[in-house]
């Protein structure tokens, strides 16, 4: 698809499906509120590209680079952002806007995320994978570990890995908590109710360590 039937398309408000838009230069492109399923860009660099509001479902971004685009509020689902061929290669996104954006069971695997500031804004990352992902140059102070489908071998720094474990201590306190009160209600027995705040809180545990380890 060339560039003037894409704009034109999009002018209409049509969504783009099933199209091969890796030969098209997507330096500076506005493309609000735009729709894309089933699409893929290949070796695509994303520079000062203005997306918001877009929406992509079920496409495959394949070594493509993010650079000072603006993504804000747009959405990704069912989406890959990772080359498995013989060396695995993942998308990167730097400086870039990524506020209230979606990304749900996406596949962000090897990919690279540089002077972004990712998880303290308002970004849904439900059933995504980050394996192999390097958050080393991003702010990740409110993600969530336990809403990923699986973050093995996630690269960060140790600062970054004791903030995301003193967020999922609190998790598991909450856990505890819940198990005390749950068992309070019809057993006043202290280590009845200690126990079951101890099985719940182990739980919570269990399920960051099947999930994978983190290294940095």
């Amino acid at each position: 698809m060339d560039a003037a039937i894409l704009e034109e398309r999009l002018a209409r408000g049509e969504a783009i499906e099933d199209a091969d838009l890796g030969d098209l230069d997507w330096q500076d492109r506005a493309h609000e509120d735009a729709a894309f399923r089933d699409c893929r860009f290949t070796d695509v660099g994303f520079s000062n590209t203005r997306l918001p509001g877009a929406r992509f479902a079920g496409c495959r971004f394949l070594r493509c680079r993010f650079s000072h685009a603006e993504l804000r509020e747009a959405s990704f689902e069912d989406c890959v952002f990772v080359d498995r061929g013989e060396a695995p290669t993942g998308c990167g996104f730097a400086f870039s806007d990524l506020q209230a954006v979606r990304f749900l069971r996406c596949d962000l695997s090897f990919a690279a995320f540089e002077r972004s500031d990712l998880f303290s804004i308002d970004m849904e990352l439900d059933g995504a994978k980050l394996d192999r992902a390097d958050l080393s140059g991003a702010e990740v102070s409110g993600l969530n570990l336990l809403r990923l489908a699986s973050f093995s071998r996630l690269r960060i720094t140790a600062d970054q890995q004791y903030a995301l474990l003193s967020a999922l201590g609190v998790d598991v306190v909450l856990l505890a908590a819940l198990g005390w009160s749950a068992v309070a209600r019809w057993n006043m027995n202290v280590w009845a109710r200690l126990g079951s705040a101890l099985v719940t809180a182990a739980f919570g545990v269990i399920v960051m360590a099947l999930k994978a380890g983190i290294h940095h």
